[in-house]
């Protein structure tokens, strides 16, 4: 049985319990958040299971997937980036505040003396934790255009894998699928590598649906 609405409700009482002269109580919040973050990753890959063993079937039988098929193997791939991106609201914000940041600094940068420095340093720190923020966003704008470029230069039997050729399937390739990386699947060695910048992200491993031969 999935935790996550159990995780979402400790996640509500940790924050009501947070205050903003409590840096600890905030820091709290981490765990739950975690957790949760892998619960909805399990629960969304077991929802999925089946349409997922139809599909490797298929693979391995190098038939053709149907874009159903492909719709699936799109949100098992890159589903999370995919929702982030379509819900954050915030991007906007985020460029508008670092132009504003840089363009401060450049006014800082004739009077760089005493506690200026510090003041320097303090516009510093918040252009880089928005810096940061625009950046993931922009990462995981990526993937999802990697895999569907990947998927586009066609993804048939007739196809082997190679580097050049950006197949999932095909005489030559192995078909195997791993729930790895809080909800990044790899289904061949070409798939691996464009999601090889995520690799510092928290890995999960959490089953796998085919074994490697």
């Amino acid at each position: 049985m999935n935790d996550a609405p159990a995780l979402i409700q400790q996640l509500q009482s940790t924050h009501a319990a947070a205050s903003i002269d409590d840096a600890a109580s905030f820091e709290r919040l981490t765990d739950p958040i975690v957790r949760l973050t892998e619960a909805l990753h399990a629960g969304y890959q077991a929802s999925i299971q089946e349409q997922l063993r139809s599909m490797i079937a298929k693979l391995q039988a190098q038939a053709i997937l149907s874009p159903g098929d492909l719709s699936t193997l799109e949100s098992f791939i890159v589903g999370d980036a995919e929702a982030y991106t379509r819900l954050e609201n915030n991007f906007q914000d985020w460029v508008g505040e670092l132009t504003r940041l840089v363009g401060v600094l450049g006014g800082m940068s004739n009077t760089l003396q005493g506690s200026g420095w510090l003041d320097a340093l303090g516009e510093v720190e918040d252009a880089h934790r928005v810096l940061n923020d625009i950046c993931n966003y922009l990462q995981q704008k990526d993937r999802i255009t990697r895999f569907r470029k990947t998927i586009a230069a066609g993804l048939t039997p007739e196809r082997t894998q190679t580097k050049s050729t950006h197949s999932l399937a095909g005489s030559n390739s192995l078909v195997q699928v791993v729930l790895w990386d809080g909800g990044t699947a790899h289904a061949s060695e070409t798939s691996a590598k464009m999601d090889k910048d995520q690799k510092n992200r928290t890995a999960h491993e959490a089953a796998r649906l085919v074994p490697a031969k």
